[in-house]
């Protein structure tokens, strides 16, 4: 059973163990691929492995939302439209 993409997205984390195992398996997998080089991205490689999963079992808008979580980029429009929206309050 599936869970709401919502909850998948902003509640799930994927486990410690899974992400070890992963890592594991490819740097064993992969020649000249360190360890301690997947642990340096881990943030951007389980969004990216996360938003895989959403677009699979949902659809391309899951996939995105997903991603944008860490877009930087996204958080600044986001609140800019927050300050713009206050601002038409006001007047």
């Amino acid at each position: 059973m599936k869970t709401d993409s919502d909850d998948f997205i902003y509640h799930h984390e994927l486990s410690d163990d899974f992400i070890e195992e992963l890592y594991t398996m490819a740097s064993e997998e992969i020649k000249g691929l360190k360890l301690e080089e997947l642990k340096e991205d881990q943030d951007h490689l389980e969004m990216q492995i996360k938003s895989e999963l959403a677009k699979i079992w949902w659809d391309n808008n899951v996939y995105y939302e997903t991603r944008l979580l860490q877009d930087n980029q996204y958080a600044a429009a986001k609140a800019s439209l927050k300050q713009a929206r206050n601002l038409l309050i006001a007047y």
